[in-house]
């Protein structure tokens, strides 16, 4: 399910447009990222794809979706994202359109780089979680671009709560992201940023809010789902 707010296609965007694409792990939101920049260089426009450079899961310089989908990327260190100033001022060619993946990551300075950007005239295309596996709005750069965001895209998932002995999952719109420890919920106390990799004891699963579990939650942040 897609909530969708102002959105359309590239070739209608003016100056100053800025398109996010959110929601929980599994939503298919750097899917619809890639889609949308892959959609722009076929019309012959110029795209610079970046990403956080804590993110290696598939490579360093590629951005890959669960779901299909990859692309070249430069890694950024999410500490000092005004470097991309620099990589700009290089540019022998012109840019039309700067997109960011996992933007969550970065340090709330990006934000001012993706303003800056925008009112070059480039066009910013984004994707990002909204919320960590806690249930609260991922870091201070989600809470600050979203209000500057002109197309917003706020996807949902579908909840692999496993139900009948694994047989298969609920299946419910997900809002939310289930962290997993060795298979159980992870503790509200736990860092907020782990990367899941291959072969480790971390995994994630996009859930709804009746099977959404974070021990040790505060009890004024708990949600009941059938109110």
């Amino acid at each position: 399910m897609f909530i969708k707010i102002k959105y359309t296609l590239f070739m209608t965007k003016t100056r100053e447009s800025i398109t996010g694409f959110t929601g929980p792990m599994f939503a298919k939101k750097t899917l619809l990222m890639l889609h949308e920049i892959s959609a722009a260089e076929a019309t012959g426009r110029r795209v610079i794809l970046f990403k956080p450079d804590i993110d290696d899961r598939y490579g360093k310089n590629i951005v890959r979706s669960r779901a299909g989908g990859k692309h070249i990327a430069t890694p950024i260190d999410i500490n000092h994202p005004e470097i991309i100033y620099d990589i700009l001022d290089r540019r022998r060619l012109p840019v039309d359109i700067i997109a960011f993946d996992e933007i969550q990551f970065f340090k709330p300075s990006v934000v001012k780089v993706v303003r800056d950007i925008s009112q070059s005239g480039i066009q910013v295309v984004y994707s990002a979680l909204n919320r960590n596996y806690r249930g609260d709005t991922f870091s201070t750069t989600i809470e600050k671009i979203l209000p500057i965001t002109t197309n917003l895209t706020v996807a949902e998932a579908k909840c692999m709560f496993p139900l009948n002995g694994n047989r298969w999952t609920c299946g419910a719109d997900a809002q939310m992201t289930q962290r997993l420890i060795n298979g159980e919920p992870d503790s509200y106390h736990s860092p907020t940023v782990i990367i899941e990799k291959p072969d480790t004891a971390v995994t994630y699963q996009a859930r709804c809010l009746e099977h959404w579990k974070v021990p040790d939650l505060p009890t004024n942040r708990r949600i009941n789902p059938h109110h």
